[in-house]
């Protein structure tokens, strides 16, 4: 899906299984993801961003970037909904009841949405990478060197590191159902673990620079890789379901949608490209 005139930082699916991507060229955009067809075009007014994030009702996104604060967007009319303070937020993350911000200073904020007041900060990882379980209760970002953190957002306090990878960790994931988590590395190694993010239950060998995760239903895990290509897991098995590689550039987002037949990947090469799965 060819439109944006820089680099495809964050992609998602709405429920109804439309495409959502955020490009550095300041647009958020919603496509038909069987034809390739844009529907809708939003105009942030903000070059340089390009992360994204979806609200779990499909109805609001959560958009950020390099110079730019994070802002929230009404899906349907395009109006900005709220804007939060802070420059270059390129971590973004809904929790139940909070939007989380990762930025490139090294904070974590917790910001309630509809107000776009602060309610807690942490000192968190420059590269602004977070996860943020479903209920809002724990977060993952990188910590020192081939290291995870995680973060009781109840408390303020972190609860234990993680380790296990052999290089940095900008890959982080939980399950839509909060039941599982995932780390990946540039190493190619990505770990899963259970919902607390604490008791490992595989590890998937992937052969490839990882840079992003995203969980689908069932148990299905897209990783997004620094040489291009995608790879799509099953977690309980540990089998590779699918390989595909288009970008002319390296992956920076992926996302499966809410049937599991479907994902899609953003690159810096400008595209989003959609993948049909495999049956499984």
């Amino acid at each position: 899906m060819p439109g944006h005139t820089d680099g495809v930082g964050g992609v998602g699916f709405l429920p109804d299984g439309r495409a959502v991507t955020a490009g550095a060229d300041g647009w958020i955009s919603i496509w038909d993801a069987a034809t390739g067809a844009r529907l809708r075009a939003i105009d942030t007014g903000a070059l340089e961003f390009g992360a994204l994030a979806l609200s779990p009702d499909g109805t609001r996104a959560l958009s950020g970037g390099w110079r730019v604060p994070a802002a929230l967007w009404n899906l349907q009319s395009g109006e900005c909904l709220q804007r939060y303070g802070g420059q270059s937020a390129r971590g973004l993350a809904f929790g139940a009841g909070l939007v989380v911000t990762g930025h490139l200073d090294g904070r974590l904020i917790l910001w309630d949405p509809e107000t776009g007041t602060p309610q807690r900060e942490f000192t968190a990882s420059p590269s602004g990478a977070v996860a943020v379980r479903p209920d809002g209760k724990l977060a993952m970002i990188p910590g020192a060197p081939k290291t995870v953190k995680v973060l009781d957002l109840t408390t303020g306090r972190p609860v234990r590191t993680l380790e296990g990878h052999g290089d940095a960790v900008p890959g982080l994931a939980f399950a839509p159902d909060g039941s599982a988590s995932a780390t990946g590395s540039t190493d190619g190694l990505v770990i899963i673990r259970d919902g607390e993010a604490e008791h490992e239950r595989r590890r998937l060998e992937t052969g490839a620079g990882v840079r992003t995760l995203s969980f689908g239903p069932k148990g299905l895990l897209a990783a997004g890789h620094t040489n291009g290509a995608i790879t799509i897991w099953d977690t309980e098995s540990g089998k590779k379901l699918a390989s595909f590689r288009g970008h002319q550039g390296g992956v920076t987002s992926v996302a499966i949608d809410s049937t599991g037949r479907r994902a899609i990947s953003g690159s810096g090469d400008t595209t989003a490209i959609v993948w049909e799965i495999p049956a499984q």
